[in-house]
């Protein structure tokens, strides 16, 4: 199996698919289906493991250049792998937002009626700097109403150590501390996925999460904390088709 699909409340206007890291041809350590251009795999592959992914999809799916910001741009705009973002929204239909990951989160929004959707790529710095509210706040100021969100497979709380300063960054009250378990010598263990549905929640967005983790899922999906930088990247992407 590529991909499957997520299970979350949305309108049937909305489709939403995340691949697992089998399927594709890259060799190790990308085996074998890399969907990202950036992480140094044979560009050959690459595309191959693209073209597989096309296969079942409406349109090529609108990728990013990743850079861990907080920029969110709209998907019918981007030039793929050069528009640098970490989150784009669509309002059109057959048009494929995409997002791709190996610990951090992803996460799709969809309008409560079918309207627009979005994907967004957060990772620590995503978190801290807004990504969620800036891709949120794109779909409400283009029309989005009322938002549900998914977040996709990611690493894990108990697979997720940082240090004091990214601790600093990403607490922003102590209602945070829920998310953050103190493991001494300034060192942290940090629940990202948990603290991404507190971000969601304090948006008024209902959300849901896979509660899959790619840390310890080492079969389905890749980790760049366990695998070391030279990862692959599986895909969340979500689209709306015509009203």
């Amino acid at each position: 199996m590529i991909i499957d699909s997520p299970q979350w409340d949305i309108p049937a206007s909305a489709h939403a698919r995340f691949s697992f890291r089998d399927g594709g041809v890259s060799d190790s350590p990308f085996h074998s289906l890399n969907l990202s251009a950036h992480v140094g795999d044979d560009s050959g592959a690459v595309g191959e493991n693209r073209m597989r992914l096309r296969a079942l999809l409406p349109s090529a799916p609108k990728w990013l250049r990743q850079a861990h910001t907080a920029r969110v741009v709209c998907a019918d705009d981007i030039e793929e792998d050069a528009t640098v973002a970490d989150a784009s929204y669509t309002f059109s239909a057959d048009v494929v937002c995409a997002v791709t990951v190996a610990d951090c989160l992803p996460v799709l929004f969809c309008a409560a009626d079918g309207a627009g959707v979005a994907a967004a790529h957060a990772g620590w710095r995503g978190l801290a700097n807004g990504i969620l509210e800036n891709a949120a706040a794109a779909l409400r100021k283009n029309g989005g109403g009322e938002l549900r969100a998914w977040i996709g497979p990611a690493i894990c709380g108990t697979h997720y150590e940082i240090g004091d300063e990214v601790h600093s960054a990403l607490r922003r009250s102590v209602a945070d501390d829920e998310c953050f378990s103190n493991r001494g010598g300034g060192k942290w263990l940090a629940d990202l996925p948990r603290l991404a549905m507190r971000r969601l929640r304090d948006l008024d967005i209902e959300a849901t999460a896979s509660g899959l983790c790619t840390y310890a899922n080492g079969g389905q999906f890749f980790s760049a904390r366990r695998d070391g930088v030279r990862s692959g990247r599986i895909a969340a992407l979500i689209w709306k088709t015509a009203d």
